[in-house]
């Protein structure tokens, strides 16, 4: 990987990082259930976030290892993106989703 591909790779998280950001907005939460509709959507916000940050980790391991003389296996770059899944996605975020599913049938 070259250097003009590591940062073309760096600005493309860079930018889908901001596209996420701009989606995001603060809100006074005055209900459970609208803090609960706003956990699944800032959960989708971060599951579009880890996919991002897992593209680009997995680029810049490509390009580290090419300035050892390595190749990143198939299997290794799978091993990235699950890792970062694993503990994000699914420990933490379905955390997350479980508490906000459970306030919305409280409220209901």
């Amino acid at each position: 990987m070259a250097r003009n591909e590591f940062t073309t790779a760096m600005d493309t998280a860079i930018d889908a990082l901001r596209a996420e950001q701009a989606n995001l907005y603060p809100v006074r939460m005055a209900f459970l259930e609208a803090q609960a509709e706003s956990a699944h959507a800032y959960c989708d916000s971060v599951e579009r976030i880890v996919a991002i940050v897992a593209r680009l980790l997995t680029e810049t391991t490509t390009f580290a290892a090419a300035l050892g003389d390595r190749e990143i296996s198939k299997d290794e770059t799978l091993l990235i993106k699950e890792a970062l899944e694993e503990i994000i996605v699914a420990d933490i975020l379905s955390d997350a989703r479980e508490w906000a599913d459970e306030a919305v049938m409280e409220v209901a």
